[in-house]
C-alpha cells in the first residue's frame, strides 16, 4: 500500500512516533510519504489524497481538540471514503473531546476512520514550568504505537470494515470552544532575548501560523498558537517561555493528578 502519514509536530513529540509508525509501516513493505503541518509550505503546497490508499494522521491535543489550524486545514480537504487512523500525543492530563472532535470531522470531509489512539508524551509546557510526563513516551508506550501500525494496516487492506465512532462529549461544542479561547489568552507566549538573538530568522521561517516577529521580540498574541516549536529549534538559545510553575501546581492539585495516578496513565488505541 502507499500510506500517508499527515502529522503536526512542534516540540518533536508527534514526530518521534511517527518515525515509529513509518519504520513498522516500511517492515511491512508498504510505501510511505510524510508531512509535517506545522511547516506552512506543506500545507500550502499539498496536492491531495488522491494518490494514497490510506492515511494515517497525528496530531498533538491542545485545549482538548487538534490544533485549530490543523482543523480548518482538514475541513478544506475532500476524503473520498479513504480509510485512515488517527493517533494523538498528550501530556497525561485528559484528552477532551479530541477522539470524537477529529472523528466527526473526518466523517464529515468523506474519511473513514478505523482506528485511533493516544500516546503519552512530555507536555509541550514542560519547556515552561510545568513537570508533566517528563520520561514518555517509554518502551510501553513504543510497544502500543507499533500495535496501533499493525492494527491500522490490518483495518486498511480489510474489506467491509465498520468505521469507528464514539460517543457525544458531555462538553458542548460551545462550551469546548470557550474554553480554548479562555485557556488560550490565558496562556503567556514565548519572547525572544534580544542579547541573545542573532536575527537569523529561523523562528520566523518555522512558526507554523506565521506569528512570530524578531523585530518585536515576541510572536503576533492571536496568531501564536503557543506550539514552541520556535523555542525548541533555536540555534542560540535565545526564546523564552515566562515561567508557568504556579500554573502546573494549580492544575496539579486541582485535578488530584499525584504522582501514582500520573504514572498509572497508559498509552491506548480504540478500535
Amino acid at each position: 500500500m502507499f500510506i500517508a502519514i499527515i502529522y503536526f509536530s512542534g516540540t518533536g513529540n508527534t514526530e518521534k512516533i511517527k518515525d515509529i509508525i513509518k519504520a513498522e509501516l516500511n517492515s511491512l513493505n508498504n510505501k510511505v510519504q510524510e508531512f509535517n503541518l506545522a511547516n506552512r509550505n506543506v500545507r500550502n503546497n499539498f496536492k491531495g489524497f488522491e494518490s494514497f490508499d490510506a492515511i494515517i494522521f497525528g496530531f498533538p491535543i491542545y485545549y482538548w481538540r487538534a490544533p485549530r489550524l490543523i482543523r480548518e486545514w482538514l475541513l478544506t480537504k475532500e476524503g473520498k471514503n479513504r480509510k485512515c487512523s488517527v493517533y494523538f500525543t498528550y501530556g497525561g492530563v485528559h484528552t477532551g473531546v479530541a477522539h470524537h472532535n477529529i472523528n466527526h470531522l473526518l466523517d464529515h470531509i468523506n474519511f473513514k476512520m478505523v482506528v485511533s489512539a493516544e500516546f503519552i508524551a512530555r507536555h509541550t509546557f514542560n519547556l515552561a514550568g510545568f513537570h508533566f510526563m517528563e520520561n514518555r513516551p517509554n518502551e510501553e508506550d513504543f510497544k502500543t504505537v507499533r500495535e496501533f501500525t499493525s492494527l491500522s494496516y490490518k483495518r486498511f487492506i480489510e474489506e467491509n470494515i465498520e468505521t469507528l465512532s464514539f460517543d457525544s462529549p458531555i462538553k458542548s461544542k460551545e462550551e469546548v470552544d470557550k474554553f480554548e479561547v479562555t485557556f488560550r489568552r490565558a496562556t503567556p507566549t514565548p519572547y525572544i532575548d534580544g542579547i541573545l538573538c542573532t536575527e537569523c530568522g529561523l523562528c520566523e521561517k518555522l512558526c507554523p501560523t506565521n506569528a512570530m516577529r524578531i523585530e518585536k521580540g515576541k510572536p503576533i498574541r492571536k496568531n501564536c498558537i503557543r506550539c514552541l516549536r520556535c523555542l525548541i529549534s533555536c540555534p542560540e538559545h535565545a526564546i523564552l517561555m515566562p515561567d508557568m510553575s504556579s500554573r502546573y501546581k494549580h492544575m496539579k492539585n486541582s485535578l488530584r493528578l499525584t504522582e501514582e495516578v500520573l504514572q498509572s496513565k497508559k498509552s491506548k488505541i480504540y478500535y
